[in-house]
């Protein structure tokens, strides 16, 4: 980034990029970088870097709103905003927000991640970035005399973007496709959700009704509906109970049980009877339109919502990242091995605290590492983490569900057999799994010999269009 480089005050141009680049930092880069940092470490410090990045910019304004500006916008002020001032400040934040992941997301379709190891890869280009999205995108940079984004503009926004969605992931009609191993692909997801979230949030608090009378808009011959399409409704198989149950079981067989949060173990019982959670965790606000099972875990009840620990931490980057990193502890824990590569016969304090800071990092490890071991009941339930894993080191999973968890196999297996073995199943395979591994699980625990459909893609089966 030599010509951009900071000498003084970075000019907008250069701002934008430092975003976009810091936007895409991801495991792989750090990796090839020579750098150790785990998922949660990244996420932080991504977090980190773009509020600097946002608090500088507001706090260093290349121009201010004239007394006259103000007044432009007096007819829009509606009183639960606080007044004049703060309103602007409102739709300030919001236009640097949704301008931010346009450019991040246009780029990002354009040029692909950054490549860190070529410095003339990392600039931007507005010219080319305006003739792909059809309109300027620089309405951050200039943010004076009352030029906040029109309604127009917003809904040519969600047209193109939906456009976009549609035509690199797909959609909840057409079944949603993409490489979960791909970083491009998975930002190129979570972004353009955010987008169109925004978006309508942006539209909300300027009171503009898009796509007023029909309220819908057309790609290739379909009729969309605006509304519909940000809704976060639960996706269509998530709370059909046979799907339920298949769901459940796996994540007892994967991760034995245990709420991540906590490690805690769930009963048998009150699996049964319905004292659980299976709780979507992505950072992605339509993260319910999913059935796939890595991005669902089973959790505590108390734990989830409305005031349990899981709401807090939904919907956010750094939220996601903590999770994954204790459901990978856990299975890290599961399959540890000794000096001589065999699987431990039974893992303690020291193991817990090696995969939780080699997962999470130094601080949020140790964190998490008092937060499952200074439990009173710690000792008893890691006794029983060592029994449970037991079997699945030994590869005895359906033995683990008849032993240590028969009320619900008794009530979940044999409908959870019947829909791996449906056509539905078999036919969006990989809307439910991504991987072989996933699949020669789910083949052993159901006696089955089902194939992966020749593709290089995984799917997800909808999101939100």
């Amino acid at each position: 980034m030599a010509k951009n480089r900071v000498v003084i005050r970075p000019n907008p141009t250069t701002l934008n990029t430092i975003r976009y680049v810091v936007s895409s930092w991801n495991s792989k880069i750090f990796q090839d970088l020579g750098i150790e940092a785990s998922p949660y470490e990244i996420e932080a410090a991504k977090r980190e870097t773009l509020k600097a990045i946002k608090e500088w910019t507001f706090l260093n304004p290349r121009s201010t709103y004239s007394h006259k500006s103000n007044l432009r916008w007096k007819p829009y002020i509606k009183e639960d905003y606080g007044g004049l001032t703060h309103y602007i400040k409102i739709l300030s934040n919001l236009e640097y927000d949704l301008a931010s992941e346009i450019i991040n997301s246009v780029a990002e379709r354009m040029w692909g991640l950054p490549n860190f190891k070529d410095e003339k890869n990392l600039g931007l280009s507005y010219r080319r970035m305006k003739a792909e999205l059809g309109i300027s995108i620089k309405f951050n940079i200039k943010l004076k005399d009352g030029s906040f984004i029109t309604k127009e503009i917003l809904e040519t926004l969600f047209k193109k973007f939906s456009e976009w969605h549609l035509e690199d992931l797909g959609d909840r009609v057409e079944l949603m496709q993409f490489d979960r191993t791909d970083p491009s692909k998975s930002y190129r997801y979570h972004n353009y959700n955010k987008v169109l979230d925004q978006i309508s949030n942006y539209a909300k608090v300027r009171g503009f009704n898009l796509f007023d009378g029909s309220g819908s808009f057309i790609i290739n011959g379909r009729r969309y509906d605006y509304q519909n399409r940000l809704t976060n409704d639960y996706d269509q198989y998530f709370n059909d109970q046979a799907y339920k149950n298949f769901a459940v079981l796996y994540h007892l067989t994967k991760y034995l049980g245990f709420d991540p949060y906590s490690f805690t173990p769930q009963s048998d019982a009150d699996i049964a009877n319905g004292k659980f959670r299976l709780h979507h965790y992505l950072a992605n606000v339509f993260r319910k339109m999913s059935s796939h099972l890595e991005d669902v875990t089973l959790v505590m009840d108390t734990l989830h919502y409305p005031l349990g620990i899981y709401e807090t931490l939904k919907e956010t980057e750094i939220g996601e990242a903590e999770i994954r990193g204790l459901l990978q502890s856990i299975t890290d824990l599961i399959y540890y091995k000794d000096s001589l590569g065999n699987p431990k016969a039974s893992v303690g304090r020291t193991e817990i605290r090696e995969v939780l800071i080699k997962n999470l990092g130094a601080e949020k490890g140790q964190e998490a590492f008092l937060r499952w071991t200074s439990r009173s009941k710690f000792t008893v339930d890691l006794i029983k983490f060592n029994d449970y894993r037991s079997y699945a080191i030994s590869g005895k999973f359906l033995e683990l569900l008849l032993e240590r968890f028969p009320k619900n196999y008794r009530i979940r297996y044999a409908d959870a057999q019947n829909f791996v073995k449906s056509g539905a199943f078999q036919l969006k395979l990989r809307s439910f799994i991504s991987t072989e591994a996933s699949l020669d699980f789910l083949n052993y625990l159901y006696k089955l010999s089902v194939k992966m459909p020749t593709s290089t893609q995984t799917s997800l089966q909808g999101t939100f269009i």
